[in-house]
C-alpha cells in the first residue's frame, strides 16, 4: 500500500515537471507570436497612416490642378488684347498630365475639373471661341478621362458645349469630329450605366 502511494506521488511529480517544462518551452513561442502580431499591427498602422497621407496629398494636388485652370482662364480673360500668349496654352500639358493621372482623376472630377473644362471650351465674353489648340486639347482630355459618370456630365453641363462643337457648322472638321466621337463615347457609357442600374 505504501509503495503504491509512493509510486503515485512520483508520477505526480513527473507530470508536474513535464508541465513546467512544457510551459517553459511554450512561453518563448507565445512571446514570439505576440511580438510578430505586434510587429504586423505596427506595420499595418504605418501603412494606414502612409495611405492616409498619400490620399491627403492627392486631394491637395487635385485642388491645385483645378485652381491652376481657374487662374489660367482669369489671366487670359484680363490680358491685354495685343498679347498673343495664352496662359492656358502654357499650362495645358501639365494640367492634362495631372488630370489623366489615374490616382488624381476622380479627385479632380470631385473638385470641379469638368466645370473648368466647360468654361475653357465656352465662348469668351466677347463671343469669340477659344483658341483651336485649347479646343483640341480639352476635347482630347475629355475623351481620355476614364472616370466620368453620367452624374458628372449632368452636374458639370460639359456635354452641352461638346454637343455645340459637334453640331457647329462653322467649326473646323477636326474639332467637330473629336466632339462627335466624344458624344458617341458618352452615349455608350450612359447606356452601360443605365443597364447596370
Amino acid at each position: 500500500m505504501t509503495k503504491i502511494i509512493s509510486d503515485s506521488s512520483s508520477v505526480d511529480v513527473k507530470i508536474s515537471k513535464e508541465k513546467e517544462d512544457f510551459v517553459a518551452k511554450s512561453k518563448p513561442k507565445i512571446k514570439k507570436k505576440q511580438h510578430a502580431a505586434k510587429n504586423l499591427e505596427d506595420r499595418n498602422t504605418v501603412l494606414i497612416k502612409k495611405n492616409k497621407a498619400k490620399k491627403e496629398d492627392i486631394k491637395v494636388r487635385a485642388k491645385q490642378v483645378v485652381e491652376l485652370m481657374k487662374e489660367s482662364y482669369n489671366k487670359d480673360l484680363n490680358r491685354p488684347k495685343e498679347l498673343y500668349k495664352l496662359e492656358k496654352l502654357d499650362n495645358m500639358d501639365e494640367i492634362t498630365r495631372q488630370v489623366l493621372n489615374t490616382d488624381l482623376q476622380e479627385y479632380c472630377i470631385e473638385n470641379g475639373v469638368l466645370n473648368q473644362i466647360r468654361i475653357w471650351l465656352e465662348p469668351m465674353p466677347d463671343k469669340s471661341l477659344p483658341n483651336i489648340a485649347v479646343k483640341k486639347k480639352m476635347l482630347d482630355l475629355l475623351f481620355n478621362m476614364r472616370y466620368i459618370t453620367k452624374n458628372n456630365l449632368l452636374d458639370s453641363q460639359v456635354g452641352k458645349i461638346v454637343h455645340f462643337y459637334a453640331r457647329n457648322a462653322k467649326e473646323g472638321i477636326e474639332v467637330r469630329r473629336m466632339a462627335k466621337n466624344l458624344m458617341t463615347k458618352w452615349k455608350g457609357m450612359i447606356l452601360h450605366e443605365e443597364q447596370e442600374e
